[in-house]
């Protein structure tokens, strides 16, 4: 599976919006203790784990039905009748898989976790997948961020955001929650290219503007009830479908214009994740590599689980990021662009993009939270080193 962004290819659905984002001024709040986060999204701000099998039946499903055998809509013609098929076995199948990333990886909000928690609090953590129900599986009480969440319905597997809406909503009411990170949308237009829908008919003009309609209305939602710092993520130029060129990067970057103008309106900032990409000591803007310490992280590459290792392997002092079945990250797993399921972002890239947000929740809600170090980025995923043959 190739994902293909602008300036080159990454091999990687994530990649970042390159726009300038939305400087408002919102009153800050003095920070005596952790602030209390609440989070609208998809897989990239869903916790990493869950309880099924990435290498069994789910990522057979989720590879025949979403994303490694389908043809995609690249340029301005929709698909034909068997399009009409595809998009009813995605709309019948996706909704009855439940969709997990359980990878020996840490994302954004379990790095925060991790490392900030005098700063920032997601809401007590259940491993009990049951407590919570739909959308979300397990994680922490205020990150309702669903993995194949979408801004409309059905999307992929109808996990949208009115629903994710429905569950943070009386936390805002009793003032449970400080700040609001929504950044959704990025699945819509993987599940548009996976039906080839046209991305230039009028039937994309409905699109787009029920999106941004559905976003916002959304984003009003939420500060009727009393939210008044909400920072909205700009959706990345690349998609689960893994294109990100042509008529789809010209879509997305129409999208994100629209994004930043609907949040100046409100007085919202806007943030663009995948910043860093600009920043040459982080990215190589020559071919998407990613620097960190002494290592460079290939673009296309992806952790292997055979790599990963059980907790109690002699020497293992340091322990990484684990799956729900025991497998912990090592040094090799951290050192990949990429999750085990080599569609997700890993380790080091959730850990900048964890950064980008700290920068943003400092200035524009007045906090003054120390980004993470690259030490501590590693060591999220797993800096061991086993012996050769000594992996389990």
């Amino acid at each position: 599976m190739t994902f293909t962004h602008s300036l080159f290819t990454t091999g990687k659905r994530w990649l970042g919006a390159g726009l300038l984002c939305a400087s408002t001024s919102v009153t800050p709040f003095s920070q005596a203790e952790p602030v209390s986060i609440g989070v609208i999204g998809d897989s990239l701000s869903a916790e990493y784990y869950g309880d099924y099998d990435p290498d069994g039946l789910l990522l057979s499903l989720v590879e025949s039905f979403g994303m490694g055998s389908l043809n995609t809509t690249t340029d301005c013609n929709g698909g034909n009748f068997g399009s009409n098929i595809i998009s009813a076995l995605l709309d019948g199948i996706m909704p009855l898989v439940p969709m997990v990333t359980n990878f020996p990886s840490r994302n954004w909000v379990q790095q925060l976790v991790l490392n900030r928690s005098d700063d920032v609090y997601f809401g007590p953590l259940t491993n009990d997948p049951y407590l919570y129900g739909e959308p979300r599986l397990r994680g922490h009480e205020y990150n309702f961020a669903r993995v194949s969440g979408t801004a409309l319905a059905p999307g992929l597997g109808g996990h949208e955001m009115q629903q994710q809406l429905d569950g943070i909503l009386p936390y805002i009411q009793n003032d449970e929650i400080d700040i609001v990170f929504v950044m959704i949308g990025s699945n819509d237009l993987a599940a548009r290219q996976l039906k080839q829908q046209s991305f230039c008919d009028s039937s994309w003009d409905s699109f787009e503007d029920q999106f941004i309609n559905t976003i916002f209305s959304g984003i009003d939602e939420m500060m009727n009830a009393g939210a008044d710092k909400i920072l909205v993520g700009l959706v990345p130029l690349g998609t689960a479908a893994g294109v990100a060129d042509g008529i789809v990067l010209q879509r997305i970057n129409e999208i994100n214009t629209r994004i930043i103008s609907e949040a100046a309106s409100r007085g919202l900032p806007t943030l663009d994740a995948w910043r860093f990409n600009q920043n040459p000591d982080q990215m190589d803007p020559a071919n998407g590599d990613l620097f960190i310490g002494p290592y460079r992280i290939p673009a296309n590459s992806s952790a292997n689980i055979n790599d990963a290792i059980k907790p109690l392997t002699p020497g293992n002092s340091v322990l990484g990021a684990c799956d729900t079945h025991g497998r912990c990250g090592t040094l090799q797993t951290t050192l990949q662009f990429a999750a085990t399921d080599g569609l997700h972002p890993g380790t080091v890239p959730q850990g900048y993009i964890a950064n980008e947000i700290i920068k943003a929740f400092n200035q524009h809600f007045g906090l003054a939270i120390n980004v993470l170090s690259d030490d501590e980025i590693l060591e999220a995923g797993g800096t061991f080193v086993p012996e050769p043959g000594k992996l389990s």
